[in-house]
């Protein structure tokens, strides 16, 4: 596990733009610390089994365990967003649109 010091977290403050005064520092990189270690753990996991299809010009992964569902319409009917081919259309988070 990886453990923040108190430099790197100034830099991560300066880097964000995000201030932490001096009593909150210790209770902030403890939480830090626990997604960073939540990221190492998902680092671990084997996703050699994963296919990455490109649709529409979104990366889309198939995951070989999902349940497939027969009636589809009865999962997706109070969906507000556009549904393609049983799909939820979402605009990006990251889009500049």
């Amino acid at each position: 596990m990886t453990k923040l010091t108190n430099q790197e977290l100034k830099h991560l403050q300066k880097l964000s733009n995000v201030n932490v005064d001096k009593s909150g520092e210790q209770k902030f990189l403890s939480k830090l610390d626990s997604v960073i270690e939540m990221l190492d753990k998902l680092n671990t996991i084997d996703t050699s089994d994963v296919k990455e299809i490109n649709w529409l010009g979104n990366s889309l992964r198939i995951i070989p365990w999902t349940k497939d569902f027969p009636n589809k319409k009865e999962i997706l009917w109070n969906v507000k967003h556009e549904v393609i081919n049983n799909s939820i259309v979402i605009k990006s988070a990251l889009s500049s649109d």
